[in-house]
């Protein structure tokens, strides 16, 4: 199954464990804009503490079998070219924008914000309890180009509409 668990004294911090399931849910992702040999680019939009844990993890190892390359950027004209962009709290207010911004095709867009997923973010997560959950926005993975396998479906909670 395709999540973690975090203890009220965790062994693992929370943003681990979700830089952790986010290389995992790219497994099971595909696009067709995906560089087979190059790095995957990622950008964090913010401060989030999970963009610094996935800069802390994914410098010394790769993410779904690809060297990866994150940068940060404050405001969603400095996005650029990316695969992933994750997208933090601070921009709840300006998501639409953001969105804009991520709208070519093959950028899947990545939150951990209350809401997001039903706002058109394509990977959003969220705790229950002790354990760290994701939901999946089919549509916003559709307008970016990406399929996700019918399993990822069935781990995910589905928001959205299909």
């Amino acid at each position: 199954m395709v999540s973690g668990s975090v203890s009220s004294q965790p062994a693992y911090s929370e943003d681990l464990v979700k830089a952790v399931l986010l290389e995992r849910i790219v497994t099971f992702l595909s696009w067709s804009t995906a560089d087979a040999d190059g790095a995957v680019e990622m950008v964090v939009l913010g401060e989030g503490a999970l963009g610094s844990e996935v800069q802390r993890v994914y410098s010394r190892r790769k993410f779904a079998g690809h060297s990866v390359a994150v940068r940060f950027a404050a405001k969603p004209e400095d996005i650029g070219k990316a695969h992933i962009v994750i997208i933090g709290r601070e921009h709840a207010g300006d998501l639409s924008n953001v969105l804009g911004a991520c709208a070519r095709s093959g950028v899947l867009t990545v939150g951990d914000t209350p809401g997001f997923g039903e706002r058109g973010v394509a990977i959003n997560f969220y705790r229950d309890g002790t354990r760290v959950k994701f939901e999946v926005a089919p549509r916003a993975l559709k307008r970016a180009g990406i399929q996700a396998s019918y399993k990822l479906l069935t781990l995910a909670r589905v928001v959205g509409g299909p």
